[in-house]
């Protein structure tokens, strides 16, 4: 179990400002005040009441004090929301010496007491002979359990719990859970035998751990089936997630492909159909390859203009002298990447494409091609043959369709 002690270094003679000490199960790690008050990756965390309360301090480190207690506390809270359990210790709360309004705005602790809707009361004199309510702290408090002040309730909204009190039942110790931890108030002395102190002290945060964990441990049988069930839907809907970021991520990425087709077609292509692109030694023009290797087919881009594109092409595929490379019967297809134009420049398109053999196709068609391959479930590999198809249909389609 990691423990951090935390400020009880004060000045020389007492406790070194950095040690660290193994007693048996226990992980005693002892820093100073001037340390970054940072409490996360410890079980357990012991703190004077007094924390940055100005008693040596001049008036200049005094104006401080306000930022450092909002970050001392974020951190203590954080600390108990992730199951730690932090202890504030007392002897005497300043009660004796402090106005409550000052105590909270002056010492961590204070500013503690006060979240509680608690304040500090002093007693007549020391009670070392406590009532201990919390089996846990017995061991502890029967050693070093002594308190000038009691704790009593204000305003408290929170659910407490007594850990100890004097013989007519003043509240000396508390505990309020937090999260998966807890924040507790303790009396005790610790400038003398202070390893055995902070030891004693540990295994009694230890034990009392223990117990929170055994009481909140335990679930009923319906609580477990619907944990279950949660986690379950949780993964269910990871999966949803997952999927349907693959539908934006195809949409968003061949909208950022039509803007520069050129460059980023084959790498759509390749992603989402699982088919090659390769240039075809022209600019903007690609073959496919067919499922067994080779020329399947040849892919130009339509550009800014695909009516003067459809034409290049029906005049390239009436040259006699076509490459070697790409024999005149394979199919060719013209990628519109604006889509097809509207109206009657739409229809004359379509029909100049049917006249001259060609198929045409929108983004629109690339998507429904995603999806008839996942219904299909045939993997990511799109047949060259499906997509001759679509654009085959999209030059005979009416329009509008």
């Amino acid at each position: 179990m990691e423990v951090l002690v935390y400020g009880f270094a004060r000045g020389p003679g007492q406790l070194p400002e950095v040690m660290n000490v193994a007693c048996g199960h226990l992980h005693l790690k002892l820093r100073a005040l001037s340390e970054t008050p940072s409490f996360d990756g410890f079980d357990a965390v012991v703190l004077p009441f007094d924390t940055y309360h100005p008693w040596d301090r001049d008036g200049a480190a005094a104006d401080r004090l306000t930022e450092l207690h909002v970050r001392a506390g974020v951190a203590v809270h954080r600390a108990v929301a992730a199951g730690a359990a932090v202890v504030f210790i007392y002897q005497d709360c300043f009660a004796h010496y402090t106005e409550p309004g000052e105590l909270a705005a002056r010492s961590l602790g204070g500013m503690v007491l006060a979240e509680l809707g608690l304040s500090a009361c002093p007693l007549p004199g020391p009670e070392d002979g406590l009532q201990v309510l919390a089996p846990a702290f017995e061991p502890f408090l029967r050693r070093f359990g002594i308190s000038e002040s009691y704790l009593e309730v204000q305003d408290s909204r929170r659910e407490l719990q007594p850990l100890c009190r004097t013989r007519d039942r003043l509240l000396t110790g508390v505990a309020a859970r937090e999260g998966r931890g807890a924040l507790l108030l303790l009396p005790g002395e610790p400038r003398r035998r202070s390893l055995a102190f902070f030891s004693s002290l540990g295994e009694g945060l230890a034990h009392f751990r223990a117990g929170v964990e055994c009481a909140t441990g335990y679930l009923f049988a319906e609580e477990r089936t619907l944990l279950q069930e949660r986690e379950e839907a949780r993964k269910r809907l990871g999966r949803l997630e997952d999927r349907l970021e693959r539908f934006r991520r195809c949409r968003d990425l061949l909208a950022a492909s039509t803007a520069n087709p050129g460059r980023r077609l084959p790498e759509w292509f390749a992603t989402f159909l699982g088919m090659k692109l390769s240039p075809a030694g022209e600019e903007e023009v690609f073959v496919f390859e067919s499922g067994v290797g080779g020329v399947a087919g040849r892919l130009s881009l339509g550009g800014d203009n695909p009516a003067h594109a459809l034409l290049a092409l029906s005049e390239g595929r009436q040259e006699p002298s076509s490459p070697p490379c790409f024999p005149g019967e394979l199919p060719v297809l013209l990628f519109l990447h604006d889509g097809m134009p509207q109206g009657r420049a739409g229809e004359c398109l379509r029909a100049a494409a049917r006249d001259a053999g060609v198929g045409l196709l929108e983004p629109v068609d690339l998507l429904k091609l995603v999806e008839e391959n996942d219904l299909a479930g045939t993997g990511s590999r799109l047949s060259p043959q499906a997509l001759v198809r679509v654009a085959v249909r999209r030059s005979a389609d009416p329009p509008g369709l």
